[in-house]
């Protein structure tokens, strides 16, 4: 996921959405220096992490071992602390982190079950939309 899929995602939410984790303080990620990461928190509302997904757009974040890195809308969102290699955030990181924060574990078996089923589902369409886009990234080097 980019920053801007990210900014749009959290858009759509009610501000004060609970989220579980969370994130805040957006730096330069460890493992792409190019790319943005968040400090995990334990937990944020879609509000507060919209406000930092919006902050580290346009900011220059200095790279691990330097560098001057200015984050677009384009670069690969992650979540990990300053000078770690973290996750990256995706649309499924994203549902879980809702889902954790409305205690999505109450929910009955049955809505469990469904949950599961559809984030399986959702992962598989993750998983091909990834594959299109390196096979689209190979064509165009070409």
């Amino acid at each position: 996921m980019n920053l801007d899929a990210l900014i749009n995602s959290l858009m759509r939410l009610d501000p004060a959405t609970p989220m579980r984790p969370g994130f805040s303080n957006p730096h330069s990620y460890r493992g792409v220096y190019a790319d943005v990461a968040f400090s995990p928190v334990n937990e944020s509302t879609a509000g507060e992490m919209l406000g930092y997904a919006k902050a580290a757009l346009g900011s220059t974040f200095q790279g691990w071992k330097g560098g001057e890195f200015t984050m677009d809308g384009q670069c690969y969102v992650y979540l990990a602390e300053r000078g770690d290699c973290g996750e990256a955030i995706e649309p499924l990181t994203i549902t879980a982190m809702i889902l954790q924060g409305r205690g999505w574990w109450e929910l009955d078996e049955t809505k469990r079950a469904r949950f599961r089923d559809l984030a399986a589902r959702l992962s598989d369409i993750q998983t091909a939309i990834i594959e299109v886009a390196d096979a689209v990234k190979r064509e165009v080097k070409k």
